[in-house]
């Protein structure tokens, strides 16, 4: 019976740990670019979607930003900024945050990356 207990934990043990090691890949950004319309959202929710790793985008029209959701192992944010540039969408700005948290991406986030420097 205890050899039976010990065995079971250790099954939980792992397979919660390689949860958790999968979830510590999911990054998120926050792309600052120009988004003229509608369709043009469309167009960048399509063309980033199909991006390697990618696994969400919100497109804000209002905002002129681009949230995405990727795995940090498939691709990066030098890959996702090229991706907007091949659209002829250049990065005016990108912030970083930890998909997990609740309030998504701060304004006042330290790892801010401010690309219309040159």
């Amino acid at each position: 019976m205890k050899t039976r207990m010990m065995l079971l934990s250790l099954v939980i043990v792992m397979a919660t740990s390689v949860f958790a090691l999968k979830l510590s890949y999911d990054k998120s950004a926050l792309f600052f670019v120009s988004i003229q319309n509608k369709s043009e959202v469309a167009l960048i929710q399509k063309n980033i979607e199909a991006q390697k790793g990618v696994k969400n985008v919100i497109v804000d029209l209002r905002r002129q930003n681009v949230k995405v959701v990727f795995d940090s192992r498939d691709n990066d944010l030098d890959g996702l900024k090229k991706a907007f540039e091949d659209m002829n969408k250049p990065v005016k700005k990108i912030e970083v945050a930890d998909p997990k948290a609740s309030s998504g991406i701060k304004a006042d986030n330290p790892a801010v990356r401010d690309d219309t420097r040159r």
